[in-house]
């Protein structure tokens, strides 16, 4: 009895966060904390807008993710669901990973972010140019002295 979760992104995050919640819970990990939290919401938020094929998805989605955060807290020997904890697994790239496996609309948007090194490879010629603008300044200086003297 597999339930569809593309009903809508709140369900899927009230869904994601309960069972999270849980895991880090029984692993013995006080969740009762609001900057912890309040870092976890967001996060799994961010989660929510990927498209699960089904619950049993998102649950294995949250498993990796409460034993990823009871990982980082024992290894900090956090006994409460810490903010940085959770910072960390967001700058790891936690939801990237997740983008990859699972087609969504917010996982596309980094995806097409990859793609815009060819845009910045331009960039260095724009750089060639303000090596004279360079010079100026301290022209300018010298400009300073002469009002002064």
């Amino acid at each position: 009895m597999i339930v569809q979760m593309k009903s809508s992104s709140n369900n899927i995050e009230k869904y994601l966060k309960k069972k999270v919640r849980e895991i880090v819970a029984s692993k013995g990990i006080d969740v009762a904390t609001r900057k912890g939290s309040k870092e976890l919401n967001i996060l799994v938020k961010n989660i929510s807008y990927i498209d699960f094929p089904n619950q049993e998805e998102a649950g294995k989605v949250a498993e990796q993710l409460g034993e990823k955060i009871v990982e980082i807290s024992q290894q900090r020997n956090k006994k409460f669901l810490d903010k940085g904890v959770v910072r960390q697994i967001v700058t790891a790239g936690f939801v990237q990973s997740l983008s990859g496996s699972y087609s969504s609309s917010s996982a596309e948007e980094p995806a097409a972010s990859t793609d815009t090194p060819a845009p910045v490879e331009e960039a260095p010629v724009a750089e060639s140019e303000p090596a004279p603008t360079e010079e100026k300044p301290p022209e300018s200086e010298g400009d300073n002295s002469q009002e002064n003297g």
